[in-house]
């Protein structure tokens, strides 16, 4: 993937899960996109996210063609080329409620010489994010709460659901259903419940922890061999990516040694990291060269990209004479360097995995008082370490899986109300500056966004 230049990248917007189409034989454009169109020039409702994917029909001066597309207002990221698909993400989310408008000047030229001599233009409106989470604890299916719409259940599994993932377009969510030969198998609807399929038949393999690169393009996920004798366990994971387009499926490291789950791509799809169970740490995969390198910790996966992916945050259990506490830190790409995010973080206190705000610049963390209360609390800090504020006050909540949403005014995460035997977990909403906590659906887990 090539990074725009601060020029270049004046001439990008990215218009979530959109499809610009030449239509015919170079007789005009058409924008189509998996979201509600409306009448006439009404335009396409969209997520917060890309990739905008442009898509020719024969091979074009790829120079003329990113020249002549234009966005109001404009916005910055990077792009890349499959054949002849242009694909563009953004390195901030679009405004959910705000309008854009997509153009297309004349001119762009075909390989074969031709020219698209006729200009076009297209509106688009930024739609407000839902959320998917599992319910109930025992049984569990997929369900989600689609903006102004009620609560529902949209897979149909007798409760095998077992883990999922929502893409970054919000287009897709691909999630793991245990089957009849006592594996996992991958299936796949869009964030409406509709269009459900088998993605990918492991047949008494497990295949779970699923992740959807970026662009779409590809899913990773853990797979664990089928025992050698029938009841028997499974192997140990590994991490294994599936290519959506040709349907084929590899083991991504040939190496026995290398074993993974929870794989997560960063937001500019450069990377892939893992939880590597045999050396104990995480293990970081440029995608483009397939070279490695670990960066020890003994707390399985608790990676959290920055939004720009030059910044991987990750904990470590750091001990001493008295006590062992998780501990927050930064890996940094560009320098290769380590560093502590809370230089002078008391030996009582645990932090836990760093949700980045979509600015880049505050993180969410759970931090729990290992000499007093054990709920772990929601505080916000300052990418340099320092505390901004205390984000959940209620001291019988522990906040678990929080994420904040893309326009950062909000975090979802799983509670728990300590202190009572028959507590079960809930997906919760907190209006960051009101404070106000909003339940989104009693006894569920792992919630996620759906931009």
């Amino acid at each position: 993937m090539k990074h725009l230049t601060r020029f270049d990248r004046m001439i990008f917007s990215v218009m979530a899960g959109l499809a610009l189409t030449l239509a015919g034989a170079w007789a005009g454009w058409q924008l189509t996109g998996p979201g509600p169109a409306t009448a006439g020039n009404a335009g396409l409702s969209v997520g917060a996210y890309g990739p905008l994917v442009i898509e020719f029909p024969a091979e074009v001066d790829r120079q003329s063609a990113v020249a002549r597309i234009s966005f109001d207002p404009l916005q910055v990221g990077t792009f890349s080329w499959q054949g002849n698909q242009l694909s563009f993400a953004p390195l901030e989310p679009l405004i959910s409620g705000a309008s854009y408008q997509v153009s297309v000047a004349p001119g762009v030229r075909a390989a074969d010489g031709r020219t698209i001599r006729q200009a076009a233009s297209w509106k688009v409106t930024v739609r407000e994010a839902g959320v998917a989470y599992l319910h109930p604890l025992q049984g569990p299916e997929l369900w989600v709460k689609l903006p102004g719409d009620e609560p529902r259940q949209v897979s149909f599994t007798d409760g095998r659901v077992f883990d999922f993932t929502v893409g970054r377009s919000g287009e897709e969510i691909i999630y793991s259903v245990i089957n009849d030969q006592g594996g996992t198998a991958l299936w796949i609807m869009n964030r409406s419940g509709e269009d459900v399929r088998e993605l990918l038949d492991c047949a008494a393999d497990w295949c779970a922890n699923p992740a959807i690169s970026p662009d779409g393009r590809q899913v990773a996920y853990a797979r664990r061999l089928a025992g050698v004798n029938p009841g028997s366990a499974p192997g140990i994971p590994r991490v294994w990516m599936l290519d959506r387009a040709s349907g084929i499926t590899r083991q991504l490291f040939a190496n026995p040694n290398i074993i993974g789950s929870e794989p997560q791509f960063s937001p500019d799809g450069r990377w892939l990291v893992f939880y590597d169970g045999i050396e104990v740490g995480l293990r970081l995969v440029e995608l483009a060269s397939n070279q490695d390198f670990l960066l020890p910790s003994n707390l399985g996966m608790t990676a959290g990209w920055s939004p720009d992916g030059l910044d991987l945050f990750f904990n470590r259990v750091v001990e001493d004479e008295a006590t062992g506490n998780s501990t927050l830190y930064r890996y940094a790409i560009s320098t290769q360097q380590i560093s502590k995010v809370i230089e002078n973080a008391e030996v009582s206190m645990d932090y836990g995995p760093a949700s980045v705000h979509p600015n880049g610049e505050l993180i969410a963390l759970g931090v729990r008082d290992l000499s007093g209360n054990p709920a772990r609390q929601l505080i916000l800090f300052n990418r340099d370490g320092s505390q901004v504020k205390v984000l959940t006050t209620d001291v019988s909540l522990n906040v678990a899986a929080y994420q904040w949403s893309a326009d950062g005014q909000a975090i979802l995460f799983q509670g728990l109300q300590l202190g009572s035997s028959d507590a079960r977990p809930s997906i919760d909403l907190l209006d960051v500056n009101s404070g106000a906590i909003t339940l989104v659906s009693e006894q569920a887990t792992q919630p996620r966004w759906i931009p």
